[in-house]
């Protein structure tokens, strides 16, 4: 087994003021900064069923490939 260096990068979501939309935001640390994006519901909803999906994928790759 084979270990790789990763970055770690917390992720936050909030509700933006309004409550109109969610800021989902990828902290980075220098030289890469904070990397924030506005989600309404629609936008909210895609990326969750295209994370889930992913996710799934993720669980049926053997062991020693992941």
């Amino acid at each position: 087994m084979k270990a790789v260096a990763r970055a770690f990068r917390p992720i936050s979501l909030e509700h933006v003021l309004d409550g109109t939309r969610i800021e989902l935001r990828i902290h980075g640390d220098a030289p890469w900064k904070d990397a924030p994006t506005l989600l309404d519901a629609t936008e909210a909803r895609a990326l969750a069923q295209a994370l889930l999906v992913m996710a799934e994928r993720l669980g049926e790759v053997p062991a020693e490939h992941a």
